[in-house]
C-alpha cells in the first residue's frame, strides 16, 4: 500500500522538481508515510524534507509562514514542527509574535484503510492578541501526531505534522479543496458527520 507506492527514492525526488507538481496528500498518507518516516529518522535527512521542511513555525504569524513553504503558491502548506513545551506545563506552547494558536474540538482519529489508528488530528484556529481575549481570525491548522506521542521515552517522536491553510472569508463563495475535505469553522466548535467530514452547524447558518 503506501510503502509500496512511496519507497521508490526517485520517483519522490523527481516529483520535486516536475513542473505542474501539486501537493495534496490525503490524511492516511499523511501521518501513514510522511510522518510517520520523520520520526522513525530522527535527525536524519530524508529524500521528500524538500517538500515538508521542519520549521519551528510559532515563532512566525501565520501569514509569514508562506516564505518558509515548499510551494509558498498553493492553498496550504505542510511542516514538521518539533513540539516546545511551556516551562511548568506539559502542554505544548503555541504562542507566536502576534498571537496563539487555539486548539479546538476534541482530537479525531486517522485511521489507515484497515480502520487502525494510525495518529491524532488536532482542530486550531490562530488568534491575534493575547489570551484569553484574542481576536479570532481565518486562519486554520490541522495538526498531526502519532498516537503514542506522550508516551514515548524517545524525544524524536515528540514531532508533528502541521497543516496550515486559510478560511474563506465570504460563506458564499465556493470552498477550496482543504475546506471541503476538513472543516467550516463554526465559532469555537465543530460538528461532525457519520461520513467523518466537518460541517457547519444549522444554528449558526444567517
Amino acid at each position: 500500500m503506501l510503502d509500496e507506492v512511496y519507497d521508490d527514492e526517485a520517483v519522490q525526488e523527481e516529483l520535486t522538481v516536475t513542473p505542474g507538481f501539486r501537493f495534496y496528500p490525503t490524511e492516511e498518507e499523511l501521518v501513514g508515510f510522511y510522518l510517520r518516516r520523520r520520526v522513525q529518522a530522527g535527525g536524519h535527512p530524508l529524500n521528500f524534507d524538500i517538500i515538508i521542511p521542519t520549521l519551528d513555525l510559532y515563532r512566525y504569524d501565520p501569514w509569514e509562514l508562506s516564505g518558509f513553504a515548499h510551494d509558498a503558491g498553493e492553498i496550504q502548506w505542510f511542516f514538521f514542527v518539533p513540539r516546545d513545551h511551556k516551562k511548568s506545563c506539559p502542554r505544548p506552547n503555541r504562542l507566536t509574535v502576534s498571537g496563539y494558536w487555539k486548539a479546538t474540538g476534541s482530537d479525531r482519529t486517522v485511521r489507515n484503510e484497515l480502520l487502525q489508528c494510525i495518529g491524532l488530528k488536532k482542530f486550531l484556529v490562530f488568534y491575534k492578541g493575547k489570551g484569553p481575549s484574542g481576536q479570532k481570525t481565518d486562519w486554520i491548522m490541522n495538526e498531526y501526531r502519532m498516537p503514542d506521542l506522550n508516551s514515548s521515552a524517545n524525544k524524536m517522536k515528540d514531532i508533528v505534522l502541521c497543516r496550515i491553510y486559510r478560511k474563506a472569508r465570504d460563506k458564499r463563495a465556493r470552498p477550496n479543496p482543504v475546506e471541503k475535505e476538513e472543516a467550516v469553522v463554526s465559532g469555537d466548535k465543530y460538528e461532525e458527520n457519520s461520513h467523518s467530514t466537518i460541517t457547519l452547524k444549522q444554528s449558526s447558518i444567517q
